[in-house]
């Protein structure tokens, strides 16, 4: 299917869904069967161009089918049900034009996803995969499941299935269109399914899909002029309309830069609209909205080991050029350069997990002592001046981790504590072998007690007994609220301590006892609640 074919089919069903939402009653109800009808057409061809009877088993291939059928993509793409979302979720676009948002599974549960896609049922929107790491059957448990939704329509979700299946009481089999609420979609699936991966909304091409696009994040102020829709000048493309005049000495922020089918230059503002360079002037080059998220690294390593770095360097408006990671040597008098890797970018993300900075730089060949590890990137970011294209470049300091090389692993182990959600400074010690863990770290949780350390198998921890290899320990909390609801329900206890005074009540809860020493009521919230693990 050409591009040109494709895009037709494309703005049919951005018809389909106009004339649903601005058309009378009757109007809609004939839009919802055409789109009912265009997934039954789509399911046919799709079984053709698959050359079997039957999707089922298949999920992931009917999604990339219909997505080439309907021209989505210009291919179809690879993989598993559970690998659909995470293929499409660092894209900004797919091979056939349509721009991607995501919504993971991190940020959003299937139903705030959807939700906040169509702005809870008021908001029209096209063509949305939904993606799932593990499913209750035996086959889903390993590959995942993955499905496309062909609209959401007036709060109501319309699409087909790769397999046979009942909802709301009603069989349908496999590529039958289904029609349902958002609540009854998400319930359905959550019912059905054990881990989410999240939502990729595809938006079909706008003008400035059209146009050549460079990462750009700037100040400029307007010499007046307008704000235009799209990045085009009245009569290059009907598209485009006036947004709001521009005043002079206006200060905007430029999130992207455009040249387009005409050869000329338009920044990005924002959401707001377009502005021809030519009605600007350039106040300041931005470097600022390059982050790491989910980052993570060891606080403390074995000499002679590997050292795991995590987390993914993410730039917004503008480009990542390289990333370096260094490794400084911290000494009472300074600090000396012990290793230093850099990775090349082709993109706006960098994932540092398997990259050449968690596997080339040599840790094994660190002595034991004090180490920092730094993270930079060098940003690139375009602008105008003198009516050329230039390209700048800044170095930015991204994140930064301290980490001790203690002896071989025959000699020490090392101790992480995992907080559970909770905060404290100390997350990983080194102890010699045989001896004991000692006094061990309390973090703290709003809302929750620390009930004490556990081993990864659920036993409590014993900080007199000796340490024998590498371990990972876990904090266990309680609600407060469940123990105050639990001495109000139980009464007032007495709590002795070894010196014979007592504390002014408690509880006892699966074998652990919580005591407080505030005179109050707990329930008040001026208690100050400790466990005794084991009393």
């Amino acid at each position: 299917m050409g591009r040109k074919t494709r895009r037709i089919v494309s703005l049919m069903l951005v018809l389909v869904l106009a004339v649903a939402l601005l058309g009378t009653p009757g109007q809609a109800a004939s839009q919802t069967q055409q789109m009912e009808q265009q997934i039954i057409r789509t399911y046919q061809k799709a079984l053709s161009y698959f050359g079997r009877s039957t999707f089922h088993g298949y999920c992931a291939t009917f999604v990339s089918i219909q997505m080439l059928l309907l021209g989505i993509c210009a291919t179809t793409t690879p993989g598993n049900g559970n690998e659909q979302f995470d293929y499409f979720r660092y894209l900004s676009t797919t091979s056939g034009g349509y721009q991607i948002d995501a919504y993971p599974a991190a940020q959003y549960t299937l139903l705030e996803a959807l939700e906040e896609i169509t702005d809870h049922g008021t908001k029209d929107v096209g063509y949305v995969l939904v993606g799932f790491q593990k499913t209750r059957t035996t086959e889903g448990s390993v590959f995942g499941h993955s499905m496309l939704i062909y609209g959401i329509v007036d709060g109501r979700v319309y699409f087909s299935e790769s397999y046979d299946m009942t909802l709301n009481g009603r069989y349908y089999p496999e590529g039958a269109p289904m029609s349902c609420t958002i609540e009854e979609f998400a319930a359905y699936y959550d019912r059905s399914t054990v881990e989410f991966d999240g939502v990729i909304v595809f938006r079909e091409p706008t003008y400035a899909d059209e146009c050549q696009y460079y990462p750009s994040h700037l100040e400029v102020s307007a010499l007046g002029g307008t704000l235009w829709s799209q990045p085009c000048t009245a009569g290059v493309d009907e598209s485009s309309a006036q947004v709001r005049g521009l005043t002079a000495g206006e200060r905007l922020e430029v999130t992207g830069l455009y040249q387009n089918t005409q050869g000329e230059y338009w920044y990005q503002i924002g959401d707001e609209g377009y502005v021809s360079v030519g009605r600007t002037q350039l106040e300041q080059v931005l470097y600022n909205d390059v982050q790491v998220t989910e980052a993570s690294a060891p606080t403390m390593l074995h000499q002679g080991r590997g050292y795991q770095v995590t987390g993914r360097v993410q730039a917004g408006h503008t480009a990542l050029y390289t990333v370096r990671a260094q490794v400084y040597r911290l000494e009472e008098d300074g600090q000396t350069q012990a290793l230093s890797q850099t990775g090349t970018v082709d993109g706006t993300a960098f994932d540092l997990d398997g990259s050449a900075l968690a596997e080339a730089l040599a840790f094994r060949k660190l002595t034991t002592g004090q180490y920092r590890y730094d993270l930079a990137a060098i940003v690139a970011n375009n602008y105008i001046q003198g009516g050329r294209l230039q390209t700048g470049y800044e170095t930015v300091t991204l994140w930064s981790s301290e980490f001790q090389v203690v002896d071989q692993p025959g000699d020490t182990a090392i101790v992480t504590f995992d907080p559970q959600g909770g905060a404290m400074e100390l997350d990983q010690t080194a102890v010699i072998l045989g001896e004991p863990v000692g006094t061990l770290p309390v973090p703290t949780l709003e809302g929750y007690v620390f009930q004490g350390w556990y081993t990864e198998d659920g036993a409590a921890v014993d900080p007199d007994a000796p340490v024998s290899q590498d371990m990972t320990l876990c904090a266990h909390w309680i609600a407060r609220e469940e123990l105050e609801e639990a001495w109000q329900d139980r009464g007032v206890c007495l709590y002795y301590y070894s010196d014979g005074t007592t504390a002014n009540g408690c509880v006892q809860i699966d074998g652990n006892l919580y005591y407080f020493s505030s005179i109050a009521d707990p329930a008040q919230g001026d208690a100050l609640w400790t466990a005794v693990a084991g009393a």
